[in-house]
């Protein structure tokens, strides 16, 4: 199981990119973040949306993989699962290819690819989480794409992956109600 036998006493430097559905993260804003290898993936999703400047209170889920349907992820944690305080960060360095996306509103579908880069010595005087680096401007989280917009068209539902997304997102919120 990700996440047993790691030491949680270092500190990770992990790049979060924003994707889309086939992974494609060239040219995309990015944040390279030090973070403490215990921080709990529930606070690493707020840590992850504070930094591109998005608003929480959406439903969110980290999965092992990281391109198209990653609803039958064989490692999946969910902001409905209560074990997300207890899965660290540092699970990213136990899955394939030590990355994992993070999905914040399964709406909107906002994806990142959190990739584990390395181990870096603790903030001294800058308490973890630290920015490291950033590149490129977030797009505007309820702009034209906006899960509010009126425009947007209902899911094309005749192809299979999309019924399962939809169906896999529909279930989610209904729990979340």
């Amino acid at each position: 199981m990700p996440g047993e036998g790691s030491d949680n006493t270092d500190h990770l430097i992990v790049l979060v990119s924003l994707t889309d559905e086939s992974g494609y993260v060239k040219g995309n804003p990015y944040r390279e973040l030090g973070l403490s290898a215990d921080t709990p993936l529930s606070e690493v999703a707020g840590i992850i949306l504070d930094s591109f400047g998005f608003d929480s209170g959406r439903p969110f889920g980290f999965f092992s993989i990281i391109h198209g349907d990653y609803s039958s992820s064989p490692w999946q944690v969910d902001s409905f699962s209560p074990e997300i305080a207890s899965h660290p960060i540092s699970v990213i360095r136990d899955l394939p290819q030590s990355q994992i996306l993070f999905v914040y509103d399964f709406e909107e579908q906002w994806r990142f690819l959190v990739k584990y880069i390395g181990k870096m010595d603790p903030p001294q005087n800058n308490p973890s989480p630290v920015i490291l680096s950033s590149e490129g401007m977030a797009p505007d989280q309820y702009g034209p794409a906006a899960w509010d917009n009126p425009e947007k068209p209902d899911p094309d539902l005749s192809s299979g992956h999309n019924r399962e997304r939809f169906y896999y997102q529909k279930r989610l919120f209904e729990e979340w109600d």
